[in-house]
């Protein structure tokens, strides 16, 4: 019976996940002009270690290897529209920043941290922040209004992501 419960929700996930990427060009659930801050986790002087970095999802992904930690950007979030906390963790969002109506810049981010709730993301400042900050405006006035979407992180492990993207 147990068994029967579980996948029929899996199946439920998948249908509503799925029905969500249809309706917003392949992207997942997300949020329009909101406020991503930079933060300095140091990623790469770290060498991408969760516990050195002090992420609050060192807990959960502190074993994944190398090249899964340094694939994307790190983030904090806690914006409204998605799973919060540990949920979160190991997720994969597009952020873009639109610059004016015809230049905008984007990134993969993985969110490794939770954020203080000023804003709807803790951009790091090397691997995500400054990327997008492409006119310098955001690293003048400390934040960027962006846009952010659920995504698949196209990881080797195909049926964790799925797992794990399924559950929005």
């Amino acid at each position: 019976m147990k068994k029967t419960s579980l996948s029929i929700l899996l199946l439920a996930s998948l249908v509503g996940f799925a029905a969500a990427q249809s309706g917003s060009g392949g992207d997942g659930p997300g949020e329009s002009n909101v406020t991503a801050y930079w933060t300095d986790y140091n990623a790469t002087h770290n060498n991408w270690d969760f516990n050195a970095s002090h992420v609050s999802c060192a807990r959960i992904l502190g074993r994944k290897p190398l090249e899964w930690r340094k694939k994307y950007g790190w983030t904090g979030f806690c914006g409204s529209v998605g799973p919060q906390g540990d949920a979160a963790c190991g997720l994969c969002l597009r952020v873009t920043n639109y610059i004016d109506n015809e230049t905008k810049a984007e990134e993969k981010v993985r969110i490794v941290d939770a954020c203080g709730g000023a804003g709807a993301l803790e951009l790091d400042f090397e691997t995500a922040f400054m990327p997008i900050d492409i006119d310098g405006n955001g690293n003048s006035t400390g934040h960027l209004n962006v846009d952010y979407n659920f995504m698949d992180c196209d990881d080797s492990d195909e049926l964790e992501n799925t797992l794990l993207v399924s559950s929005l």
